[in-house]
């Protein structure tokens, strides 16, 4: 039903998906998606397993197939907040 929504949201987020590691990201996050390590004290593990997933795409650097996972997870925090918002009456 939101389908067209996360489409959309998508692909307004993807233009800004920087191809490498840049100077605001240090890189910890795509080091520990490529070792299935953990970044820092909290972890992120369900974000370090779904992004080995995507490394294994063969397509693009590292450092873009991560920042890809974001966008994505972008993408469906955005249509489940306007979707609660529009089914709450808001």
């Amino acid at each position: 039903m939101y389908a067209h929504l996360f489409v959309g949201v998508f692909l307004v987020y993807l233009p800004f998906v920087h191809g490498d590691v840049s100077w605001l990201d240090g890189g910890h996050l795509t080091a520990a998606a490529v070792e299935l390590g953990v970044p820092h004290a909290t972890g992120f593990p369900l974000f370090v397993i779904c992004a080995h997933a995507l490394t294994l795409v063969p397509f693009g650097s590292l450092a873009f197939k991560v920042a890809l996972l974001s966008s994505l997870a972008v993408a469906g925090a955005t249509t489940l907040v306007l979707g609660i918002a529009r089914n709450n009456g808001a």
